[in-house]
């Protein structure tokens, strides 16, 4: 029974995976030093180079959930159900 739950389960659980990281931001409620939280000390420091440091928060937010995505991606192809 559990490999057909885990096969039903994957789907749901990367999704909330990803949602989990893109919203780390409510995490500074709990006074939880995080990257948005870092992007407005990083672009009061540098006012100057605000696009850079924007560049760089984008960056890496994007290398925690695009690896996250793509191997997700994976177990959910590699446990699908064929119909």
């Amino acid at each position: 029974m559990l490999p057909q739950a885990f096969r039903t389960v994957v789907p749901p659980l990367g999704n909330v995976l990803i949602a989990m990281v893109k919203n780390t931001s409510i995490a500074a409620g709990f006074a939880v030093t995080e990257l948005t939280a870092s992007l407005s000390r990083l672009s009061n420091a540098n006012g100057g180079e605000i696009l850079l440091v924007l560049l760089a928060v984008v960056i890496g937010y994007m290398l925690i959930t695009l690896p996250s995505a793509y191997a997700i991606s994976r177990v959910e192809r590699r446990v699908a159900i064929l119909r």
